[in-house]
């Protein structure tokens, strides 16, 4: 079996499903379904969709033998202490991609991904923010959450130090960093400069569609019947062996016809969107640091809409 030689890997919230998915498309790439199995995220084990090393390795066996490219895209490996290492030690030569956004966006477009999954119960970003140190000590955790430690925003958003971490473990011509703004200015060029990076022939694609829009529920209550009560299932699939009806999917259709996308709006108190900057200096300035680029668009607080 092959083994995979390419990895995005975050942040989350970063365009890294949009990216992924442009390059599946190309001739000479071939991208892991799932798309995130954090075989690699080892700190923290339970967040890990793949956990041996067999079952791994046959994510990136297919047909096309002679394909350049054989990646995945999970994102937490990014803020963990030990996925990068882990990986340069399966493979040395692996092409390493980072995808960066300002942190404080980033911290609350996960909250509310976390909301829709219900891994989160706080009723607000302020809230959950607030009850970072609560949690730390490993009081009021939600039921759902899966590793309670990606609960703790400020450190998941601490890109510069990640990132730091990331520029330590791999060599400069394996590593990559894309920032979300030239991502989302000019996606076309970013690919194009992927593509070149990945030493793959430029292709002539040009629709780029946005990916993984935030999502939300028409009907809360129904959204936590089908995805919390662990009894459903099997009260649909006694109800469908009663009536005689099979495969139907009934709990894949009614979260699929129940899910809306909905557009990043920023909510927050103007208070708490200086206090998120304030909060994310540090990490800012790494980045400018690190890149050689300046980030001063990141520090500006952004206007309620």
């Amino acid at each position: 079996m092959a083994k995979p030689n390419f990895f995005i890997i975050g942040a989350p919230k970063c365009g890294t499903t949009s990216l992924a998915m442009y390059l599946e498309e190309h001739a000479d790439v071939f991208m892991s379904k799932p798309k995130e199995p954090h075989y690699f995220l080892t700190d923290l084990p339970e967040y890990r969709q793949v956990k041996d090393y067999e079952s791994y390795r046959a994510l990136f066996d297919c047909n096309h033998k002679d394909l350049k490219i054989r990646g995945e895209g999970s994102t937490w490996y990014l803020f963990s202490k030990e996925a990068v290492q882990n990986i340069v030690n399966f493979n040395p030569k692996a092409k390493i991609i980072v995808m960066l956004r300002r942190p404080d966006v980033v911290a609350e477009s996960l909250y509310h991904q976390f909301i829709y999954g219900h891994e989160e119960d706080a009723s607000s970003f302020e809230d959950a923010w607030n009850l970072q140190e609560l949690r730390n000590s490993g009081r009021s955790i939600p039921l759902g959450i899966v590793e309670p430690a990606r609960l703790q925003y400020r450190d998941v958003c601490a890109l510069g130090t990640q990132l730091e971490r990331v520029m330590e473990a791999v060599p400069d011509k394996q590593l990559k960093v894309i920032l979300f703004d030239d991502f989302t200015s000019n996606t076309r060029k970013v690919y194009l400069d992927v593509l070149h990076f990945l030493e793959l022939e430029a292709d002539s694609k040009e629709a780029f569609p946005v990916m993984n829009m935030r999502k939300g529920h028409k009907i809360k209550f129904l959204a936590k019947l089908t995805r919390q009560n662990k009894n459903f299932d099997k009260i649909v699939a006694r109800v469908k062996s009663l009536i005689g009806i099979k495969n139907v999917g009934l709990s894949d259709l009614i979260n699929k016809l129940n899910r809306k996308d909905i557009q990043n709006k920023n909510e927050l108190d103007l208070e708490f969107k200086n206090l998120l900057v304030t909060e994310f200096e540090d990490e800012i300035a790494k980045i400018e640091d690190l890149l050689s680029v300046n980030l001063d668009h990141w520090r500006k607080v952004p206007e309620s809409k």
